[in-house]
């Protein structure tokens, strides 16, 4: 077996030619509020949201925040469950009291392409999002004793 039939298949190559940004948001939905969990929870405020031309909810004013590399990802991710809503019941110490959506934005690019290119031809910029919904805590309720 040679090294190419080892390759990990799951793993994309990354082009010399493209650049990538990778950006993260996290929101949480707290009595059917929207919270931004990227905002420390001192200085937190419900959030404004709409529906676009296609259907999909939009929460406006959520903190985007780009990862240049892995851990900086990471370190944002656990700033956001750190800032989570969570309660103890008698089942769980840290049960989660909240819906918590985690969306990772990635837009690939050639790379030296410029501002006033993307102006020209916003197809030189193709967009994905990767969505991580984690939802509430649900105890029973006669176990966990919340009320």
């Amino acid at each position: 077996m040679d090294a190419s039939e080892l390759r990990d298949k799951t793993i994309l190559p990354v082009l010399d030619d493209v650049r990538y940004i990778v950006s993260i948001s996290a929101k949480e939905i707290y009595n059917e509020e929207y919270y931004d969990l990227l905002v420390q929870p001192q200085n937190r405020r419900p959030l404004k949201s709409m529906t676009d031309k296609k259907g999909r909810v939009v929460v406006r004013d959520l903190t985007e925040e780009v990862a240049l590399k892995e851990e900086d990802a990471l370190l944002i991710i656990d700033r956001a469950r750190f800032n989570r809503s969570v309660d103890s019941t008698s089942c769980n110490a840290d049960s989660s009291r909240s819906h918590a959506v985690y969306e990772i934005k990635l837009i690939r690019m050639p790379k030296g392409v410029t501002r006033k290119d993307i102006q020209q031809d916003p197809s030189l910029l193709k967009y994905s999002t990767f969505s991580i919904v984690d939802l509430a805590g649900s105890e029973r309720t006669r176990k966990s004793n919340v009320e």
